[in-house]
């Protein structure tokens, strides 16, 4: 029996017990169909994607085996990587929740969602303490194909948040890096934008209050305000980068009588 949030549920009529597998979908479960003489369960949802689970566990629980799937909600950003455009790397939305995709124009079954698991070893400050298990919609990505196997260069902004994602391209999934600009340099305003180097080693984010920051991506440690911060303590309030005022002039000597 499948589930509105995307879980379903394989009772054991003989023992009597439950088998609970939890986010097998990302979306409401519609249909789900054993095929016949076989240990084998095909869901589908309408996050766009049908899942093939097989049962050949000594407990009895099922496990995924493969399945294809296409982008679960509206797109909003799409960059083509790889050697000759063969691949699509897809941002956007579903129900509120982000995703980022690989779309494949050679083979579908090469199509696959860039893995979340690492937002649960991230600390609290980082994921802000408001996502469960799942980043905001994508709003903005940069990427560089140059790192592809060095480190993660593929650079996200998401819808409200503070901080900036990086995913590796070859692991398919979300690395433990992320971006955060430092508050009292003009930071604690949403990312609204992100920009790569074409180099790799460097990224640039945009804010919401206008301010420019540049991180290492290889670290992601900070590297700086664009234009650099004037010396004296800046103003965490203040729009973009505080300029000093320049002393006034002394004033000319009258002229003699």
């Amino acid at each position: 029996s499948g589930a509105p949030s995307g879980d379903f549920v394989v009772w054991d009529l003989e023992k009597r017990r439950m088998h609970h597998l939890r986010e097998a979908h990302r979306g409401p479960i519609t249909s789900a169909q054993f095929l016949p003489k076989e240990p084998l369960l095909i869901t589908s949802s309408n996050d766009n994607a049908v899942k093939m689970w097989i049962f050949d566990t000594a407990d009895g629980m099922s496990r995924y085996l493969k399945g294809r799937c296409g982008c679960p909600g509206p797109a909003h950003r799409l960059q083509f990587y790889g050697e000759g455009d063969r691949e699509l790397i897809v941002g956007g939305g579903f129900q509120g929740a982000g995703f980022l995709s690989k779309i494949s124009f050679i083979q579908d079954q090469q199509n696959q969602e860039y893995s979340q698991a690492s937002l649960k070893k991230m600390d609290s400050r980082t994921k802000e303490g408001g996502f469960p298990g799942a980043l905001p919609p994508v709003i903005d990505m940069a990427v560089c194909e140059v790192r592809h196997y060095d480190w993660p260069s593929v650079v996200t902004a998401h819808n409200g948040l503070h901080t900036a994602m990086v995913w590796s391209a070859f692991n398919k999934a979300l690395s433990t890096t992320a971006l955060t600009p430092p508050v009292e340099l003009n930071g604690g305003s949403p990312v609204s934008a992100v920009a790569v180097s074409s180099c790799g080693n460097y990224c640039v984010l945009g804010l919401e209050n206008g301010a420019l920051h540049r991180f290492n991506l290889q670290s992601g440690l900070h590297r700086g305000t664009i234009p650099k911060v004037a010396e004296g303590e800046p103003d965490p309030n203040s729009f973009g980068v505080k300029v000093p005022k320049r002393p006034a002039m002394a004033k000319a000597p009258a002229a003699p009588p």
